[in-house]
């Protein structure tokens, strides 16, 4: 249903490039008020006071990103239990037996996994907002490929969704070093807790809404919904 799918919003990408964009509006105020600086770079925390990053001193943009980064949590998990409910139909039609439908299943995981390590690396090289960024992007467009990988081969369908589970592993460790450079020591069980909550609003989000889609305009339809 194409006039179904035009309504969606890419969320993901929203999300991560209004995150990119708040951080830049905020480096912006540093240059004109610190004649020293010569880049725009991602505030880092003084070691000889851990309490008090950079950002500390924009307490509505601070928590403004702290938003942003949850719901693009939400969508993040939406994302990734999405499989759980439109393994049902797809089994049906593709007549998987039960030991493709667990590779399938795990598929997703062996990215997650793989990409957890690198992910902090890169998050301590690059950013946090940069590399959430860049996962939103991954992760969104494995997603909606997934119905047609899934017409391709089965092959082709786990390969997508190991990439997908690429891309969401950089999600926590993207989020840790957000925490990290912009919120003091004080606030940062809060940003934690909201991030959290973002991540579990998700699973309750996606396993409402993705029966509702497939009922009304089939199975495909949960992958573009939730990719776009």
């Amino acid at each position: 249903d194409r006039s179904h799918h035009g309504h969606h919003v890419a969320m993901p990408c929203f999300v991560a490039g209004a995150t990119l964009l708040l951080s830049r509006r905020r480096s912006h105020r540093c240059l004109r008020s610190e004649a020293n600086d010569a880049q725009i770079k991602e505030p880092q925390l003084d070691p000889s006071n851990a309490s008090a990053p950079a950002s500390s001193e924009y307490p509505e943009e601070r928590w403004l990103m702290i938003y942003l980064v949850s719901a693009a949590y939400v969508v993040w998990t939406m994302c990734k239990v999405n499989m759980s409910v439109a393994i049902l139909p797809m089994t049906q039609q593709y007549g998987w037996n039960p030991a493709q439908v667990g590779q399938i299943q795990s598929a997703l995981f062996w990215g997650y996994a793989a990409s957890q390590i690198p992910g902090g690396f890169l998050a301590t090289q690059y950013g946090g907002k940069r590399v959430l960024l860049g996962a939103a992007f991954a992760w969104s467009a494995m997603t909606a490929l997934a119905p047609l990988a899934a017409a391709s081969s089965t092959d082709a369908l786990l390969l997508s969704r190991v990439l997908v589970g690429l891309g969401e592993g950089l999600a926590p460790p993207a989020g840790a070093r957000i925490i990290a450079t912009w919120v003091p020591e004080a606030e940062r069980s809060r940003a934690v807790a909201i991030f959290g909550s973002g991540s579990k609003t998700g699973n309750i989000v996606a396993l409402l809404v993705a029966p509702q889609i497939i009922t009304a305009y089939g199975w495909p339809a949960v992958f573009y919904s939730f990719g776009l």
